[in-house]
C-alpha cells in the first residue's frame, strides 16, 4: 500500500553537491517503510542526510517545479546490499542509527519452492499465516519491547570495525584481545609498525597522534603506561604486535611478512 515505498540507493549516497531541495526525498512523504536495494562497492552514505531523516526533525524537500516544503520523516529505512557502504568508523551519532541485519540462511537447491513468492502474495493461501505471525510479533513486542538480537549487534560491531582505517594493519600485524590484560604495546612500536606497513602496502592513510589514538580506542584498546626497556612508556592495553614484528627486546623490527600487493 501507500505505507511502503522504494527509493533509488543513490538517494542516500554522498554527492559532490547537495543542491536544492530534492524531488527524490519529496516522494517519500507519508511512507512508513522505505526499501532501497543494491549499491556498488566503495560508495559512501550521505551521513548528513541519514542523520536528518532519522533524527526526528523536519527536513526540506521539493517536487519538480514546485515550492519547497518541510515534512517530518516517519519511515524506517531498509538498505539492502551485498557490498557494505562506507561509513566513518568514529562517527558515534551515525552508528547509533545503523543496524546490520545478516541474512545467512541459504535454502538448499533441492528444497527451494519456485512458487513460494506467488503463494506468499496470495491472501487466501498465506494470508492467515502471515496475520498470525504479525499478531504473535505484536504480542512479543508488548511483552518484551524491541530487543536487538545478539546476531544483529555482533554484525553491526563487525561492520564498524571493518570501517576502521586501521583494520587491515591490525589484521596483518597485531593481535587484539580485550579479555587479555597482558596484551600491551608501546605507542612508539605501533606508530613505527604502521608507518612501515603503509610503505609496504602502498597505503596513503596518514594519521596524526590524536587520530591514531582515536582509531585504537574504536577497536577497544585502552591507553596505559607501563615499564618498557627500563623506563615508563606510553602504550596501549589489549593490543600487541605479532612476535615476528619485534626483536628479542620487544622493540619494533621491520619485516616483509605483510600481504603487499607489489
Amino acid at each position: 500500500g501507500n505505507y511502503c515505498a522504494t527509493a533509488d540507493f543513490e538517494t542516500f549516497l554522498k554527492r559532490s553537491s547537495t543542491g536544492s531541495p530534492r524531488n527524490d526525498i519529496a516522494r517519500l512523504v507519508g511512507s512508513r517503510f522505505v526499501a532501497s536495494i543494491e549499491v556498488d562497492e566503495g560508495k559512501k552514505l550521505a551521513e548528513g542526510l541519514i542523520k536528518a531523516i532519522t533524527g526526528g526533525d523536519q527536513i526540506t524537500a521539493s517536487f519538480l517545479f514546485r515550492e519547497a516544503f518541510e515534512f517530518l520523516p516517519e519511515f524506517k529505512l531498509w538498505l539492502v546490499a551485498n557490498d557494505a557502504t562506507d561509513v566513518k568508523a568514529g562517527d558515534d551519532a551515525m552508528w547509533r542509527r545503523i543496524l546490520r541485519v545478516p541474512f545467512e540462511q541459504v535454502v538448499p537447491k533441492a528444497k527451494r519452492d519456485p512458487q513460494i513468492k506467488a503463494q506468499l502474495r496470495n491472501p487466501e493461501i498465506a494470508g492467515p499465516a502471515i496475520l498470525a505471525w504479525a499478531v504473535q510479533g505484536c504480542l512479543d513486542w508488548q511483552k518484551k519491547g524491541l530487543q536487538i538480537p545478539a546476531s544483529v549487534t555482533n554484525a553491526t560491531e563487525e561492520y564498524r570495525q571493518e570501517m576502521n582505517p586501521l583494520s587491515d594493519f591490525i589484521m596483518d600485524c597485531c593481535t587484539v584481545d580485550t579479555n587479555d590484560q597482558t596484551q600491551w604495546e608501546p605507542t612508539s612500536n605501533l606508530r613505527q609498525a604502521y608507518q612501515y606497513w603503509m610503505q609496504t602496502n602502498g597505503s596513503t592513510n596518514h594519521f596524526n597522534d590524536c587520530q591514531f589514538a582515536k582509531l585504537l580506542r574504536q577497536v577497544e584498546c585502552t591507553p596505559m603506561d607501563r615499564q618498557f626497556c627500563g623506563k615508563k612508556t606510553r602504550g596501549w592495553q589489549f593490543v600487541s604486535l605479532n612476535d615476528d614484528q619485534k626483536d628479542k627486546d620487544g622493540r619494533f623490527r621491520p619485516t616483509v611478512n605483510f600481504s603487499s600487493p607489489f
